[in-house]
Order: structure tokens, then C-alpha cells, then sequence
């Protein structure tokens, strides 16, 4: 019986239609991205009748997916590996202008909604960083 997860992700987007050197994001923040796409390429590139295309280039961070109802299990770590890359961020938007989201993604399961708590910490970090939150929640039965 599947029960309610969640996980969360950091982004570092171009605007659309804007492209911008993926490697020297990573190599500036000092952390591996989860998943990066280009400007271009195919959103689903094993499916040939999907020729859908990226309108933008992303550098992604994300956390892994965990069974619990509390939101700060997720956006702790995010916290923890981010918090002191504040002035790198910050940088990284100004050269390439970029747009930073925060995004919390609920699997909900038999009505077992999470706590979508936000510390004073946390909304100060994504202040600091001119971040979007966003919750992306998806229930099944």
C-alpha cells in the first residue's frame, strides 16, 4: 500500500527562450545537479511521436522522494546544502538571468495530506535569494 511522499527541488531557470552554461553554474554552487536539460532538447526523447522541446535550459537539484507528511523532512536538506551558496545564487541570476524556484511535490495517498510548514530560516533563505515557491501536489486514491 503506497503511502503519502514527498520531495522537493531547487531550480536555477533561464527565461524562455534563454539559454546559459550549465557547467559553470555547477562548478560556482560546488554541487552536482540531480537533472539538467538544454534549450532545444526533446522533453521526451526515447518517444518519437513527442517532438515537445525544452523552451529554456535548467539546472536542477532534488531531494530524494521520502514517505512522510511533514514538509520540513524535504526542505531541510535543500536548506542545508544552499543556505551558504546565497552570494553564489545571487551572482549566478545577475550574469545569466535567471529565475530561482523552490518547488515541495506531494504524492498524497488514502487522503493522508502533509504539513506544508515554512520556518522563518527557510522563508528568510528564499527571500535572500528572490526564490518562487511553489507546491506541486498530486493525489491518488
Amino acid at each position: 500500500m503506497e503511502k503519502t511522499s514527498l520531495y522537493a527541488y531547487i531550480a536555477l531557470q533561464g527565461e524562455e527562450f534563454a539559454d546559459y552554461p550549465l557547467k559553470i553554474v555547477t562548478e560556482h554552487l560546488s554541487i552536482q545537479p540531480t537533472q539538467t536539460w538544454k534549450l532545444g532538447e526533446r522533453v521526451h526523447p526515447n518517444k518519437s511521436n513527442n517532438p515537445l522541446e525544452r523552451t529554456n535550459t535548467c539546472w536542477k537539484y532534488k531531494t530524494d522522494k521520502i514517505e512522510t507528511i511533514d514538509s520540513e523532512d524535504v526542505l531541510l536538506p535543500i536548506l542545508e546544502v544552499f543556505q551558504s551558496k546565497e552570494a553564489v545564487i545571487n551572482q549566478l541570476k545577475k550574469k545569466f538571468n535567471l529565475e530561482v524556484s523552490l518547488v515541495v511535490v506531494s504524492e498524497v495517498y488514502n487522503g493522508e495530506m502533509p504539513a506544508l510548514v515554512l520556518h522563518p530560516e527557510f522563508s528568510r533563505f528564499l527571500a535572500s535569494i528572490d526564490a518562487r515557491l511553489e507546491f506541486d501536489t498530486y493525489v491518488f486514491s
